[in-house]
Formats: C-alpha cells, sequence, structure tokens
C-alpha cells in the first residue's frame, strides 16, 4: 500500500515538472504573454528581434522605431497639467477671506469673494465632491460669511459642494 502512495506522488512530481518544461519551451517559441514589448500574443511587428527593421525608422508614425498598437504614448513619460487643488479652505477672520493650505489664519492668501469663488470653480472637489471647506476664526463677522455664500452661489457652486465648520478655529 506504502508503494501506491510514492507512485502516485512521484508520478504527480513529473508531471508537474513536465507542465513547467512544456511553459518554457512554449514562452521561448512565442515570445510570451502579456504586456511585454506591445500588447497582444507574442512578438509583433516593431520589436526589437526583427532583424530586418533594424536602424529602420519608416512607416512608423513617431520614428521610434515602434509600431503605436492599442493604448498610445504608454512607453513616454506623461506630461500632466499643473495640478489643481482637490478642495479649497477659506478661513473668514473678521472681515477678512483667506485661502490657505493649512488651518492657520497668519499663512492664508488674502482674496475677494468672487476670486475665491472663480478658485472653487476650478477645484475638481475631495472624495466626497467637496470642493470648498469654510471655517471661521471667533472674530469673523457674518457679513463676510453671507458675501462669500452670495458669490459660491453667483459662482454655481452647489450647496453640496460646500462644507462649512461650526466650531471656531483657535
Amino acid at each position: 500500500m506504502a508503494s501506491k502512495g510514492r507512485l502516485r506522488r512521484r508520478t504527480v512530481q513529473v508531471a508537474a515538472l513536465g507542465l513547467v518544461g512544456l511553459g518554457l519551451w512554449l514562452g521561448s517559441k512565442f515570445g510570451g504573454f502579456g504586456l511585454g514589448d506591445g500588447f497582444g500574443l507574442g512578438k509583433g511587428p516593431g520589436t526589437s528581434d526583427s532583424k530586418s527593421n533594424e536602424g529602420s525608422n519608416e512607416g512608423r508614425p513617431d520614428g521610434s522605431g515602434r509600431y503605436a498598437v492599442g493604448l498610445t504614448g504608454l512607453d513616454q513619460p506623461k506630461v500632466n497639467p499643473a495640478p489643481q487643488p482637490e478642495r479649497i479652505l477659506v478661513i473668514i477672520d473678521g472681515h477678512r477671506l483667506l485661502v490657505a493650505d493649512s488651518s492657520d489664519a497668519d499663512t492664508g492668501q488674502e482674496l475677494t469673494a468672487a476670486e475665491i469663488a472663480e478658485r472653487v470653480k476650478q477645484a475638481t472637489g475631495d472624495d466626497q465632491g467637496i470642493r470648498v471647506r469654510i471655517e471661521r476664526t471667533k472674530r469673523a463677522q457674518a457679513g463676510a460669511q453671507s458675501e462669500l455664500r452670495q458669490a459660491l452661489s453667483d459662482a454655481g457652486i452647489k450647496k453640496e459642494e460646500i462644507q462649512e465648520m461650526t466650531g471656531f478655529l483657535d
């Protein structure tokens, strides 16, 4: 009985080794599958193994020695435009409206309500869709807050895209 178990285990090991060998042979024969030099199966035109096309860039739109297959620009570094802020933080301090990177009212840039509304229109919003967060100091005046709300409303910013904090900054 013990010899049947050994024989079965040995057969499974040999079969697994044979499958690995077959996979390696097929990989060398067909160039592999997946996202290698291009898209699709095997080696296509424009790969470095093609001896007849070495040094020749004719017929290729970008002159790089590669054909553009499927999605283009995967080899090239992406140039992103200037990143737009996800969410703008506005701090109301007295009658001033400050656009800040942090919750420190002293480091903010003072802007008018209309300028803030224009910046908010360009903001992409965070993962919850909030474009602007409004915080207040203890010196915040109600007139500055209502002026900002009116400018945001006139710019077409929805109430769901505005987050107003109820507490005060220290």
